[in-house]
C-alpha cells in the first residue's frame, strides 16, 4: 500500500494550462475526419482498376490536347494541295509495311495500289494522313479536342455555378419559394435541348460563344434537380439544425454548412455532363450549326470525315476514335467518383 502511495501522480500547476500556452497539439491522425475520408475516398476509387485506366486515358487526351498541335510540326490550318487526302504515314510503323503512307485506288473494276508520298518525292510525316487541302489530320484531330473541351468544360462550369446554386436554394428555403423555382424549371424542361439549340445557333452567329450561351440555357437544369435533392436530404440532419439554433444565416448554412457535403455528386454529375456537352457540339457541327470555319472540332472532322469515308477512311477514324475514348474515360471516371464519395457504398 505504502508502494502505491509513494508512486501515486501528484498534479502540479503546468497540467491546467491550455495546450496553446504550453505550445503543444495533440491531433489523431489516424482517425482525423477529414484525412480518414479522404483516404478512405482514394483508397476506393483506386481499388478498380477501371478508375485508374479512365484516368491515365483522360489525362493523356488532355496532354495531348495542349502539346499535340505545336509539336505536330503543322498548323491545323496549314494547306498542302499537292499532298491532298494522303494515307496515315508513321516513321517507326513504315519499316514494317504498316502505316507507310500506301493507299488502295477503287477504280471501276480493278484496286490499284500507291504510295503518293515516294511517287511525289515527299519526305513528311502524317501520323494521321491529310484532308481534301492537305491539312494535317493529326493536328487538326488535337486541335479539335483542345476546342471540343474547352466549350465543354467551360460551358459545364457555368452551369454548375448556376444550377447548383439555384438548386440549393430551391431545396433550403422549400415551400413557396421552391414551388415557383420549380415550376420555372418544369416550363424549361418541357422544351428539348436540341430544339433550343438550333434556333439559338441559327438566331445568333456561329461560333464557340454562341454554343457555350446555347449550352447555358438549358444545362443547368439537371445540376439543379441533383443539388436539390442532397439539400432536402442534408437540410434536416442534427448540424444543420444545430445551425439554425444557434442563429445562422440561411445562405451561410447553404453554402458553408450544406454545399460541401453534396460535392460528391457534383463532381460525378461534372464528368457526366462533360461528354454530353461534347456530343451536342459534334451533333451540331454534324447539321452544320456548330462553330465557325475558321476553327476546327471533334464534330466538324467527324462530318468532314462523313463526306469520304469509303474512299478516305483515315479522315473519320481517327476524331471518332478521340471523341468515344473521351467520352468513355469521362463516364468511369464519374461513376468512380461517385462511388469513392459516397461514404454509404462499400467495395
Amino acid at each position: 500500500m505504502g508502494a502505491t502511495e509513494s508512486t501515486a501522480y501528484i498534479p502540479v500547476e503546468g497540467d491546467f494550462r491550455l495546450l496553446s500556452e504550453r505550445g503543444e497539439q495533440l491531433t489523431d491522425n489516424e482517425f482525423s475526419g477529414e484525412t480518414s475520408f479522404i483516404r478512405e475516398a482514394y483508397a476506393k476509387f483506386v481499388s478498380r482498376k477501371s478508375n485508374v485506366a479512365a484516368l491515365v486515358t483522360l489525362l493523356l487526351l488532355l496532354l495531348l490536347a495542349i502539346v499535340a498541335p505545336p509539336l505536330s510540326g503543322y498548323r491545323f490550318d496549314e494547306t498542302a494541295y499537292n499532298q491532298s487526302n494522303f494515307a496515315p504515314r508513321v516513321p517507326i510503323l513504315e519499316k514494317i509495311g504498316i502505316f507507310d503512307g500506301s493507299q488502295e485506288l477503287h477504280k471501276t473494276t480493278t484496286t490499284e495500289k500507291s504510295n503518293p508520298y515516294l511517287e511525289n518525292g515527299i519526305t513528311n510525316y502524317h501520323l494521321f494522313g491529310t484532308d481534301a487541302l492537305g491539312r494535317d489530320v493529326f493536328c487538326r484531330c488535337f486541335r479539335g479536342l483542345r476546342i471540343s473541351l474547352f466549350v465543354a468544360v467551360l460551358s459545364t462550369l457555368v452551369n454548375v455555378i448556376i444550377g447548383v446554386s439555384y438548386g440549393m436554394l430551391s431545396g433550403y428555403f422549400g415551400g413557396a419559394v421552391d414551388m415557383v423555382m420549380q415550376r420555372i424549371i418544369d416550363v424549361l424542361g418541357s422544351i428539348p435541348q436540341m430544339v433550343i439549340l438550333t434556333l439559338l445557333v441559327l438566331v445568333l452567329k456561329p461560333g464557340i460563344g454562341t454554343l457555350i450561351i446555347a449550352f447555358m440555357i438549358t444545362g443547368w437544369i439537371s445540376m439543379s434537380q441533383i443539388a436539390r435533392a442532397e439539400v432536402l436530404r442534408i437540410k434536416e440532419l442534427e448540424y444543420v439544425m444545430a445551425s439554425r439554433t444557434l442563429g445562422a444565416d440561411g445562405f451561410f448554412i447553404v453554402f458553408r454548412g450544406i454545399f460541401p457535403n453534396i460535392l460528391g455528386p457534383v463532381i460525378s454529375q461534372i464528368m457526366i455532363a462533360i461528354p454530353s456537352a461534347i456530343f451536342m457540339e459534334s451533333t451540331l457541327s454534324l447539321m452544320g450549326l456548330g462553330i465557325s470555319s475558321g476553327e476546327v472540332s471533334l464534330g466538324i472532322l467527324i462530318q468532314q470525315g462523313l463526306a469520304t469515308f469509303f474512299l478516305h477512311p483515315h479522315r473519320l477514324v481517327p476524331p471518332i476514335v478521340i471523341m468515344v475514348l473521351t467520352m468513355i474515360s469521362c463516364n468511369r471516371l464519374a461513376d468512380g467518383l461517385r462511388q469513392a464519395l459516397d461514404p454509404q457504398i462499400i467495395l
